[in-house]
């Protein structure tokens, strides 16, 4: 199974800063990130491409389990879910489903959420800042090379703007606010600080390799 939710798909793409020409990897599209070299603010707009992102394990696990559900694909990101069903309906050797459809509603939490800009060691639980010059993440304090996504109960309000969220570890903007399907508190901190209900399609499409050619 192949779980495209928002949750899991943080797509690594290398980004260029357009006043010093510094290239790093970020996980997050359509935000402002700060170079850490000049300390210039710029916005991301790559567009995210899941087929060439994804096709590698979707043909292993097809290749080891005979098929695969690929679900909870979002809206924006249904032409590649219809790319997807093209490719492999040309060849003769899979079985390809209908997509599917389901309506979503969901709410963010207000309070809680991910950071895009610091990672959590799981060795010693201590937190640090990505060093966007490598891929493969090491704690600075143990070594560890075991992390995992930074996560908040209550994001940081400064002072002198009280609408601006930041990670209350690192302070950087770069978070993601957790989305709950639940409709009076966060399923995770418990907060009922929820935004208002936004309603999203999610598509699935089942794809299976044929007897014949397993």
């Amino acid at each position: 199974m192949l779980d495209l939710s928002e949750r899991y798909n943080k797509l690594a793409v290398e980004v260029k800063c357009p006043t010093c020409d510094k290239k790093f990897v970020t996980r997050t599209s359509y935000v402002k990130v700060s170079c850490n070299r000049c300390g210039s603010s710029f916005n991301t707009d790559f567009q995210q491409n899941l087929y060439h992102k994804y096709i590698g394990k979707v043909l292993s696990t097809i290749g080891h389990e005979g098929g695969i559900i690929i679900k909870n694909i979002p809206e924006k990101f249904y032409g590649d879910i219809l790319y997807f069903e093209k490719v492999f309906k040309m060849q003769k050797s899979y079985d390809v489903s209908e997509i599917t459809k389901k309506t979503e509603t969901l709410r963010r939490c207000l309070k809680c959420g991910i950071c895009n800009n610091c990672l959590t060691c799981k060795s010693c639980t201590k937190t640090f800042e990505k060093n966007q010059n490598r891929r493969k993440q090491v704690c600075p304090d143990c070594g560890s090379n075991e992390t995992i996504p930074t996560y908040f109960k209550e994001a940081f309000i400064p002072t002198d703007n009280k609408e601006l969220k930041q990670c209350p570890h690192c302070h950087s903007p770069n978070i993601v606010l957790t989305l709950s399907n639940t409709k009076s508190k966060c399923h995770l901190c418990g907060s009922k600080q929820l935004s208002e209900p936004k309603t999203d399609n999610i598509y699935s499409i089942t794809i299976k390799k044929k007897q014949g050619y397993i």
